[in-house]
Order: structure tokens, then sequence, then C-alpha cells
């Protein structure tokens, strides 16, 4: 999942509402970060668990609460409300949609229609929607795990996998869009978009197989100027490994990536943060690491979510260092990254809430008619 995800997220998942999961907070802390008031104080939230459809009390004791009453208040002390748009009616599913923002507050969403075969790209301005076509597969072809990221230019950069197991990696530069680098023998669970602080792209997948056969890393080298691909894990004598990869990179540009053992059984990261590539595993319980996501926090602590036979669980840490773990979600779902983006609006671990700000979108992880929904508080 990606960097360019902001303070309030909020998921819609299109024709699910008979999903009830359970989410179970970190802390008390957790609902309290919407910094409603800096005069809050001696805070504290009961429950600590409940459904994500609601009917449930909450009580929150402390001080501080007043303006609670009556308004959506975030500490710039302005006055908010919640309000949704219709992006697109597509057929979609699959990871096959992201979203991003750039400098100017314009909401980018990059998405595939199943219908049309059509990979679009929509921009809301703050008024109103526009839509373009970036590319059309080919007949009997499909595009899943769609990533965006917007670099510091405000050039889009996008990556997917596309039908016969191949990657394609586009960029946009405001006025047409390139296809930069492709390359063959990419499995079809789990493509991860990553930029450095040059703005060149690191995209982790694993080899297809029995589940997958090995991590590949690709990236741009500004030193050759060309395309590498390398595996990071190429030491380890696994035979399914490198399954569901998630990528990060942090303040000083070292890589950071989880991903599944799946013949072991194992929940892996590894760093080239100290020079050479360093794993760690982080948890053989349970047969974790489905559906990764990991997202490097501001002051490049790693925070990961990943799936295991309970269902969602969280670590965050940094190499050779303490990490903690625990549960977040009780329901076995695929879309990870959807639960990573509902998790950050319950809990400070990744971004300060200190403005409003505009969020994510989703459809179902299988194939369902709708609408694509565009979320924004404002």
């Amino acid at each position: 999942m990606a960097a360019f995800m902001r303070p309030y997220l909020l998921i819609f998942v299109l024709l699910a509402a008979v999903m009830s999961p359970l989410i179970d907070l970190p802390d008390n802390e957790a609902l309290l970060e919407q910094n409603v008031s800096s005069s809050i104080s001696g805070a504290a939230i009961s429950p600590t668990s409940g459904s994500i459809s609601g009917g449930e009390n909450l009580t929150i004791t402390g001080n501080g609460f007043l303006d609670l009453a009556s308004n959506s208040i975030t500490n710039d002390g302005l006055t908010h409300t919640w309000s949704m748009s219709i992006a697109d009616s597509i057929q979609g599913g699959y990871g096959a949609n992201a979203i991003g923002v750039s400098s100017n507050g314009d909401v980018h969403i990059v998405y595939f229609n199943y219908d049309t075969r059509q990979l679009k790209h929509a921009v809301y301005d703050g008024q109103s929607w526009s839509r373009s076509v970036i590319s059309t597969a080919s007949a009997g072809s499909q595009y899943r795990y769609v990533e965006l990221q917007i670099d510091d230019n405000d050039n889009l950069h996008v990556a997917h996998w596309v039908t016969g197991d191949y990657l394609h990696y586009r960029t946009y530069n405001g006025t047409s869009w390139d296809l930069n680098y492709t390359t063959s023998n990419v499995d079809s669970y789990g493509v991860s978009l990553a930029l450095n602080s040059l703005n060149h792209a690191h995209i982790a997948f694993s080899t297809p197989g029995y589940v997958c056969s090995g991590l590949n890393l690709a990236y741009y080298d500004a030193a050759t100027s060309a395309w590498t691909k390398i595996n990071p894990d190429s030491t380890s004598t696994s035979t399914y490994n490198g399954c569901y990869p998630a990528i990060g990179i942090d303040s000083n540009d070292a890589v950071h990536i989880t991903y599944r053992d799946h013949s072991n059984s194992r929940h892996n990261y590894i760093t080239n943060e100290s020079g050479p590539w360093d794993k760690y595993q982080l948890s053989n319980t349970n047969s974790p690491a489905y559906y990764n996501d990991l997202e490097v926090k501001s002051n490049d602590d790693i925070f990961i979510i990943q799936r295991n036979s309970n269902g969602i669980r969280y670590a965050e840490g940094t190499p050779g260092g303490t990490w903690t773990q625990g549960g977040v979600y009780s329901n076995n779902g695929e879309e990870n990254s959807l639960i990573l983006d509902a998790f950050l609006i319950l809990s400070s671990k990744l971004y300060p809430k200190s403005s409003p700000n505009i969020l994510l979108i989703s459809s179902p992880s299988n194939k369902t008619v709708g609408s694509l929904l565009f979320i924004n508080f404002s």
C-alpha cells in the first residue's frame, strides 16, 4: 500500500453489507487521535472493540470533549463533513483500483473496468470528475493488483499484473502515459510499488508457482540508467517463497519488503537498510502472511499487516529492534489494503491527523458490477 494515503481513511466495500467484522483497537488513544480538541486530557474509551456495522455504544471519558456534541472538528478548528460521489460505474474487483492525491488537492484514481477491459484514470478537482482511458487490455486479458504512487513532481506511477503473468509499469507526466517497463514471469497474487527520494520506482512481486516460487524486486537503477531485477532472498532454500509481497522505502532510501514463505509457513521481512539484505522472521504460527501490506512511518518504523488463519494481524518495529504484533480484524478477507486504510482511521500509528483529508474507494474482491465510490472529508 502506498505512501500517498492520508489521515482520515475510509473504505466502502460495495455490495458487501453482510460483512460484520470486528476491529480491535491497539490502545485507548486510537480513536482519540482524531485531535478534535487540543485540550482533551485523561481520555479513555470502552469497549475497545466492536462491530464496524454499528449498533454498539461507546463510552469515552475525559476532559475537553464539549465540541463533540455538535461538530466534526479536526485540530484546524474548522467544522468538516463527510460527502460521497460516484467516480465511475464499472465492473471491478481483484484489487484493481488505487488512489492518490496530488499537491494541488486533486484526487486521482486508477482502476480497471473488467467489462470494457480498460485501465482508466479518474481525476476529481473538488467539483467534478473527469475520466480517461490509459490502456485497453487485449481480448481475454485482465489487469489486476493496480498500484499507484504520486511523486514529488505530481507525476503518476502505476504498476499492475497482466494476464500471461506480465508486469506493466507506467508513468503519467500530466500530459501523456508512457509504458516504461515490462517483465514476464510475474505471479498474479500481489504487485507492490514504492518510490525512492529520486522518484524512481521499486516494484516487488513473486514468481509464479504453487502459490509462488520466488521473491523479486525490479527497480530503476540511477547509476546505470537501466532497470534491474533481483531476488533479495536469493539464499533461501524454500521452494515456495516470496508470496504476497509488499514494499516500502524509508527516508534513507532503504528498501523494506514483507512476504510469505509458503513452504515453511512463515511471515518474513527483509531489508537492505544496513547494506546487504537482512531477513527476519516475524511469525510462523497460524499460517501467516497472506495478502500483506506495508507502510513506512514518518519516523522510519515499519508497519505491516497480514492475514493468518485467525484474521488480520499487524506488526510494527525496526530492523534488528523490537517488534510489537497484535490483532486488527477477525474476518478472513483478501483486501488487506482495505483493512489497513480502515485501521488508519482508528490509529495514529502511521500519520498524524492534522488536517481534513480525502479518502479511499474500493470495489469487491470478486468481479461485481457497481459504482466506484469516492469518500471525502472536507
